[in-house]
Order: structure tokens, then C-alpha cells, then sequence
């Protein structure tokens, strides 16, 4: 009998320790999440076309919110939230395919390995054009 008291207070004491780990103080569930900052470089012009830069994991999907570039803004932010598993994260800058004329210029995907911890902040390299596509009128750099 003193066993299966023991027994049960026991539970009951680690069901409450759990529930307890799960909120921060103010009673809100404590969410993991991992902060990227992507650099720009800052003689990149896109004025006549819109891009897109967006974070990816290893299996190709995007870990947060795809955000559009804009001229003088050299600096991004993009929160994963979940669980955030792999050990490789990448970002590109892509002409969005919406019939803008102008050039297109080609960025190489930025790659980070982790793991990456909640909580942190990683830094992506500098993201700067490769070439540039339809300058030329044979479109060919």
C-alpha cells in the first residue's frame, strides 16, 4: 500500500514538473525558434525587378516566410519556429518570375551547416550577383 502511494505521488509530482517546463513564467508555452540573418550586398540594384529571398532546410523547404527584396535594405530576418531538425540551412535571392522586365541577376544560395540551437542567431554570408542575365542583347554575359 505505502508502495503504490508512494507510487502516485511520485507520477502526479513529474506530470506537474513536466507541465511546468513546457510554460515560461507568465503561463505561455515556451516555443523553440532559431533567428537567421541574411546580409545583402549593398551595391545590388534590382529596381526593374522584384526578388525573393527565402530560407531553406535540407529537404528544399522553406523554414520561414519568403520576404521581397527592397533597394537600400541590405539586411533581412527570418525566424524558424518547431523543432528546427537538419544540419543544413540556405537562402537564395531568386527574380520572381512575374513578367518584370530588366535584367536577371543570378545569386549563388548562401549555405550554413548546424546543428542550430534554439535561441541563437546565425549569420548568412554576404549575398552579392554572380553574373547578370539579359544585359547583352544575346543574353549572354
Amino acid at each position: 500500500m505505502k508502495t503504490k502511494k508512494l507510487m502516485t505521488v511520485l507520477s502526479l509530482a513529474l506530470i506537474f514538473a513536466m507541465g511546468a517546463s513546457a510554460y515560461a513564467g507568465n503561463g505561455t508555452p515556451v516555443t523553440k525558434s532559431v533567428t537567421y540573418v541574411v546580409n545583402i550586398d549593398k551595391n545590388v540594384k534590382v529596381a526593374e525587378a522584384t526578388y525573393i529571398i527565402t530560407v531553406y532546410n535540407d529537404k528544399n523547404q522553406p523554414v520561414a516566410h519568403p520576404q521581397v527584396f527592397k533597394d537600400n535594405i541590405w539586411q533581412y530576418t527570418f525566424t524558424e519556429t518547431g523543432s528546427i531538425p537538419g544540419t543544413l540551412r540556405y537562402v537564395t535571392m531568386v527574380k520572381d518570375d512575374n513578367g518584370d522586365g530588366g535584367e536577371t541577376l543570378v545569386f549563388d544560395p548562401a549555405k550554413l551547416l548546424g546543428p542550430f540551437k534554439s535561441g541563437a542567431t546565425y549569420n548568412f554570408p554576404l549575398l552579392s550577383p554572380r553574373h547578370t542575365i539579359g544585359t547583352d542583347p544575346t543574353g549572354v554575359q
